[in-house]
């Protein structure tokens, strides 16, 4: 589980917050502050590995807090939740490497992007000890709009990464499923699944063909980025 804290001085808004991130998958809010300084020691006490974060609060605003927690070495992520469009203030905060910066209001279909953009991340990072170039792309698609889709029910994003990594054998010439699926414990139903929604995101090309008693079978192909 991602362990989150969320640091708010609005006590409903942090309620809200916590309820809201509670329910995805995966992420579980170990604490709540309503200040910087009270976060700060929370920060110390305990491992936490995202903030929720507001820049306008009492004591310690959130860009403050952020130079503490890195004078202290404290390397927890930061997704910040603010009402602030100063550009000065937005320029700090990715100088101090933020994960997300969402402005209030914000539709809350747009922080659970953000939720699941991140723990894709985690896991991707997590599922190998070296990452390659196209895995490096994905965790930057921020930048390179391409559209991120929470998992269906029953995919894992570790699986994905392997079956992606299997899949490179494909990069220039379409070819069957037996081939991918060399080396890999999963079963070919399965792999067929990662394989169609890696299609959906536009990654594989899938072309049906017809045998003599026509029944159809698929090559997979990578689409070159």
């Amino acid at each position: 589980m991602i362990r989150v804290l969320v640091v708010e001085d609005d006590p409903m808004l942090a309620e809200i917050h916590r309820k809201f991130i509670d329910h995805t998958e995966g992420f579980d809010v170990i604490g709540i502050a309503g200040d910087g300084v009270t976060a700060l020691e929370f920060l110390k006490e305990n491992t936490v590995d995202l903030l929720i974060l507001d820049i306008y609060m009492p004591k310690m605003d959130g860009l403050t807090l952020i130079e503490e927690m890195r004078h202290a070495s404290i390397s927890s992520d930061l997704i910040l939740v603010t009402a602030s469009k100063d550009v000065e203030q937005v320029e700090r905060a990715l100088k101090y490497g933020v994960f997300d910066y969402l402005v209030k209001p914000f539709e809350f279909e747009r922080l659970k992007k953000a939720l699941i953009h991140y723990k894709n991340r985690v896991e991707m990072l997590d599922s190998s000890s070296v990452v390659e170039q196209c895995q490096i792309d994905r965790m930057l698609m921020r930048e390179r709009d391409i559209p991120l889709i929470e998992l269906p029910k029953g995919l894992h994003t570790k699986t994905l990464e392997r079956v992606r990594r299997a899949a490179q054998v494909c990069a220039h010439e379409f070819v069957d499923i037996e081939v991918i699926a060399e080396g890999l414990d999963v079963s070919k139903v399965t792999i067929r699944r990662y394989l169609e929604y890696l299609a959906q995101l536009e990654e594989m090309e899938i072309q049906m063909h017809y045998g003599t008693r026509g029944r159809p079978s698929f090559k997979y192909r990578m689409r070159i980025q």
